[in-house]
């Protein structure tokens, strides 16, 4: 028997079709409008910009994208300071409440995801109640900011209409927030650093250690966020209050031995690094007085062969703890500290040890075996220098522990010998500049050869010309070895600009690279080439193996990748599964075939993962600058788009820019 079908059942199919089809539309656009609304925010962060600006257009292009009234950023620097960094839509004047500070802070533990807020529930809290009535707030989202460490902070959204937040909405929200707070944590580490390096140059002009004690007090709360700062000495076994910020805090801070009672059981200060303290997790933290209501404690300790000799300390207001990275910022500084204090120390010992020898003619032969005795007994190597530049004296120990050669050895060669080629003149500049200023410091850093071997230390060099002084008859040198320093401080500065999870390139460092081949290639008449590409199954691994595969499987993807660069060839993971390739010097798309073959090799090998070898794939866009035309964003714009197109094309392919692809993706 056939069956026929009745007019009404088609009519019946053909509505659910339709509903499928407009459903599917639906979620097309909106997908489309995400990534449109994800790039905007990324064009904004990419700009380069103030801090203060930045942050204003942050929030009114996240306003913008999410039809919010008041946009407010609380502390992203995780300092528990709940004023209101920067805002829009909310009175200039505003703060939170005191009282509503351990609110705030419930927040942060009770919605660690984040969590919408209605009307009825914005009047019952007590953080959100008087914004609720003064701005007649009909709706909030609570979204905390996550860095790439720690908690840093939180986003708060309110509209002044009865629409909630959705949670597509919400989820939007989340990935656009970790964005914010990792370009505001890239930002807030390198105006640490550029704090300690401006404050190290104040420090530098003075050889008085009371000088250096107020420079470093005053430097210490701006470098690692905090309200107060002391600086506590150990000389003789008495401990002291040397100075302060703000200076009348000193009667009612701490006194030595509360701190040493403290931080007694912290292994962190006997091996001789950073350690902080809140009142909410320590037992012994006493009551805050109204003159210094600390709530928070950071101490780094400062040391001279093996032995404490005192305490920087910063204080916060608030029971927030010190980020892991401000503890190592912290140790970078009190290092420096001591080493500035040390010298101050030695010198003022030198000074007062040749003016004796000055005034004291017949005591000559044992004052100078004194100031031997100082010098074989400090860890810097001090040497004093004929006016050619040749070592007429040098402490034996350090020259050995430093240097790798007795003093005997040392004496009569020329001290240009020992530097590194390309510090050689500057060197030579610098003793030239001490020939002409008697009496006076010159500071200088170089590099000096260790031992024999092609190995090279960097020292903070000191020359003060007593040629004059009929007791000394030299330039007096002091060589402070500042290598672990040096080393430290490059580290955090690739930290600042690579991948965390790759240790490739982030967005930021291959901007910059880009803007400046673009540069260089109008000035050669050349080109540059950039090469975006992105996993064809990453989400299917994501999804079926979890994220720490995914993991393993970028990293696995960037090391191949690394094995297809030229020598000057440059690749970095701008986020999720995208990366990107720099070629410079380029001439003509056919110079690129090669390469592009052995990267779409490379991608094409599987990647192990639990036992099974998985295909990821990728697909790949290239865009060729034109002189004059193209800056950074825009050719990875373009390069963005010819992936997009080789992906539709059936993937596992790289496609060309052509101008037609402009239609393909919202700008």
């Amino acid at each position: 028997m056939v069956s026929i079908e009745r007019p009404g059942d088609v009519a019946a199919e053909m509505d659910k079709l339709k509903q499928a089809r407009d459903e599917a539309l639906r979620a097309a656009r909106s997908a489309v409008w995400d990534a449109s609304r994800v790039n905007r925010l990324l064009t904004v962060l990419n700009e380069p910009a103030p801090l203060e600006f930045l942050l204003e257009k942050i929030l009114t292009t996240v306003s913008e994208l999410f039809s919010a009234d008041v946009v407010v950023l609380l502390d992203p620097a995780g300092s528990g300071k709940y004023s209101p960094l920067a805002s829009v839509g909310l009175p200039e004047d505003y703060e939170f409440e005191a009282a509503s500070a351990g609110s705030i802070a419930t927040l942060f533990t009770t919605y660690r995801a984040g969590t919408v807020f209605d009307r009825e529930m914005l009047r019952a809290h007590p953080v959100f109640n008087e914004l609720s009535r003064m701005l007649s707030v009909e709706a909030a989202a609570w979204i905390p900011m996550q860095g790439s460490r720690e908690l840093r902070g939180a986003l708060i959204l309110a509209r002044c209409t009865p629409i909630p937040f959705t949670r597509e909405e919400m989820g939007l929200l989340a990935a656009m927030v970790y964005r914010i707070a990792l370009t505001l944590e890239q930002i807030q580490n390198k105006n640490q650093l550029e704090h300690i390096v401006r404050g190290n140059q104040k420090i530098g002009r003075h050889l008085e250690e009371s000088a250096i004690e107020e420079e470093a007090v005053q430097a210490f709360p701006v470098i690692v966020g905090a309200d107060a700062a002391v600086l506590y000495r150990r000389k003789d076994e008495v401990s002291s209050i040397c100075a302060s910020v703000p200076a009348k805090i000193n009667k009612s801070a701490p006194e030595w031995s509360f701190l040493a009672n403290l931080l007694s059981n912290d292994q962190a200060i006997l091996l001789g690094e950073a350690a902080s303290v809140t009142n909410s997790e320590h037992s012994r933290f006493p009551a805050s007085s109204a003159d210094f209501p600390y709530r928070a404690l950071l101490a780094a300790p400062l040391f001279h062969d093996g032995r404490l000799r005192g305490l920087l300390c910063a204080f916060r207001y608030n029971a927030v703890d010190f980020t892991l990275e401000t503890k190592q910022i912290a140790m970078l500084y009190s290092g420096q500290i001591a080493a500035a204090l040390e010298n101050a120390n030695l010198y003022g010992a030198l000074r007062d040890e040749l003016r004796e020898r000055l005034s004291i003619e017949a005591s000559l032969r044992e004052s100078e075996e004194r100031f031997r005795a100082l010098v074989r007994n400090i860890s810097d190597v001090i040497a004093v220098l004929n006016s050619d530049g040749t070592i007429k004296y040098v402490g034996e120990a350090a020259a050995r522990a430093l240097w790798g050669r007795s003093a005997e050895e040392l004496v009569g060669i020329t001290l240009l010998d020992r530097v590194h080629p390309d510090d050689l003149q500057t060197l030579t500049a610098v003793i030239a500049d001490a020939l002409g200023k008697p009496g006076e410091n010159i500071s200088v850093v170089v590099r000096m050869r260790e031992g024999e071997a092609e190995t090279w230390r960097y020292f903070d060099v000191i020359f003060t010309n007593l040629l004059h002084d009929s007791s000394v008859k030299g330039i007096v040198s002091t060589f402070h070895d500042i290598t672990e320093r040096k080393i430290f401080e490059k580290e955090l500065t690739e930290r600042a600009f690579s991948d965390p999870l790759t240790g490739l390139s982030n967005r930021a460092n291959f901007i910059d690279h880009v803007r400046s081949a673009l540069n260089i290639a109008v000035e050669q008449s050349t080109s540059v080439a950039l090469i975006f590409f992105d996993l064809d199954n990453f989400k299917r691994v994501n999804d079926t193996f979890g994220h720490v595969a995914g993991d393993e499987t970028l990293r696995t993807v960037a090391d191949r990748v690394k094995g297809c660069l030229r020598n000057n060839d440059m690749v970095a993971r701008l986020g999720g599964d995208e990366f990107t390739i720099l070629i410079e010097n380029v001439k003509d798309i056919s110079q690129l075939l090669p390469f592009l073959e052995r990267l779409l090799a490379a991608l094409m090998i599987p990647v192990r993962l639990s036992g099974i070898d998985v295909n990821v794939g990728g697909s790949i866009g290239i865009a060729i600058s034109r002189p004059n035309e193209d800056d950074a964003e825009s050719l990875l714009h373009k390069a963005d788009l010819a992936m997009y197109r080789a992906k539709k094309s059936g993937k596992g392919r790289y496609v060309v820019f052509d101008p037609a692809f402009e239609g393909d993706l919202p700008v």
